[in-house]
């Protein structure tokens, strides 16, 4: 890693379900897909209704066993919504479950996050005895995040038991 960093203590919180509808991909993100997919979201975020708070938006993960063999999996770059009523054309809508999750606050250095969330799964979660509950995570953005900014942070949300 450059810049990137991670905290090692993550922080536990019992987060309840919410809706967030957004732009799909599905992929190995071998040609950066996922900074296009949110460049494409920031074009058409006007379109999405009843968006809970403005700036905040959430990159929502989720695989299968295939990621082991093909390292495919599904990414949703999209904003929280008070409810799925209006969803519009080419966007899809998710409701994460209610869970306790550990929370790693991570660097917004691109190009490291994804060798930092590969270290949280191989080597951190481990290491504190923390069981992932289910087969999803998502990144919360706040409202001053700017990638590739020193300063501004990833809160990435794992779900354990």
């Amino acid at each position: 890693m450059k810049v990137g960093f991670y905290t090692l203590n993550p922080e536990i919180v019992i987060k309840e379900s919410f809706t967030i509808i957004g732009l799909k991909y599905e992929g190995r993100n071998e040609n950066n897909e996922i900074i296009k997919l949110w460049q494409r979201l920031s074009e058409r975020v006007k379109e999405i209704k009843n968006r809970t708070i403005p700036n905040v938006s959430y990159g929502y993960d989720t695989w299968t066993e295939k990621i082991n063999d093909t390292g495919e999996f599904t990414y949703i770059a999209g904003v929280k919504v008070e409810s799925d009523t209006h969803v519009p054309e080419g966007m899809t809508c998710i409701k994460v479950p209610c869970n306790k999750y550990a929370v790693f606050t991570i660097g917004s250095i691109l190009e490291d996050v994804g060798e930092m969330v590969g270290n949280i799964y191989k080597n951190r979660l481990p290491e504190l005895g923390l069981e992932i509950a289910d087969h999803y995570d998502f990144e919360y953005y706040k409202e001053n995040f700017k990638p590739n900014d020193k300063n501004s942070k990833i809160y990435f949300f794992v779900p354990i038991k």
